[in-house]
């Protein structure tokens, strides 16, 4: 899957976004990040098309990059996944980060925090590509996923994976037409639901807790899937099991 994406600028090799998606960070400056991206620095100018996605690979990892205009857009990938989500993804990052802010880069004061807000943007485009891949086998590879999902990425991520998914299910399968029991009928596909009315979801069994221990709710990915399917931001996890509640469940937070 995606792990880290990196937006560079060329000149002076300065990393304007440096943002993982999971629980370990390795960033730029890790040896084997910065071993592959000097080999990448050394062929900007003489080897590198602008607008043409390249990619190299490790043991673990897939480093896949492309240059548009003097910056360099990184994303490092698990290494079995298929190109070529990657390189749209990449080159709707790239368009979108050059339009927000080719006039910024003209004139700018050296304050990172000027891309800050551009992270919301590319989380977006992230989710929604992850979302993409995951719905390819949906709902057979349910199971699999949510295994994957624990190990590998943040619990804020997880809620945006789970809402990307949830819209695109919603979207693909539903015709946009949000309805509780289609919510129910998806839920049920990797959660046992106990109750579902107009003000509570409740499960008493859900993958994402399951023999885990915390001191707060962690479904974070049912939670933005809920979201997804319901089209309301309004649903907040109010028990969890690996918190050591009875259920896990959901509630309205107006």
């Amino acid at each position: 899957m995606i792990y880290e994406i990196y937006i560079i600028g060329f000149q002076g090799g300065i990393p304007y976004i440096d943002k993982t998606y999971r629980k370990i960070h390795l960033g730029i400056h890790n040896t084997l990040v910065s071993g592959l991206l000097h080999v990448v620095y050394t062929m900007f100018d003489t080897e590198m098309e602008i607008g043409h996605i390249k990619s190299m690979e490790t043991k673990d990892y897939k480093l896949i990059y492309l240059k548009h205009q003097d910056l360099l857009f990184v994303a490092l990938a698990d290494i079995q996944l298929d190109e070529s989500k990657i390189q749209i993804m990449l080159n709707n990052i790239a368009t979108s980060f050059y339009d927000d802010y080719k006039d910024t880069l003209a004139n700018w004061s050296k304050d990172l925090m000027l891309f800050q807000p551009f992270i919301r943007k590319m989380d977006s485009i992230l989710s929604e590509t992850i979302a993409e891949l995951f719905f390819e086998e949906y709902p057979t590879n349910i199971v699999k996923l949510a295994d994957y999902i624990n190990k590998n990425y943040t619990l804020e991520y997880q809620e945006l994976i789970g809402k990307a998914l949830a819209e695109k299910i919603l979207t693909e399968r539903f015709s946009n037409i949000v309805k509780k029991r289609n919510l129910k009928r998806e839920l049920s596909k990797f959660t046992v639901v106990k109750n579902l009315t107009d003000d509570i979801i409740e499960l008493s069994v859900c993958p994402f807790c399951r023999k885990k221990h915390s001191t707060k709710p962690i479904c974070n990915f049912v939670s933005g899937f809920i979201k997804g399917m319901l089209q309301s931001d309004v649903w907040v996890e109010k028990t969890c099991v690996g918190r050591g509640d009875a259920s896990c469940s959901f509630s309205k937070e107006l």
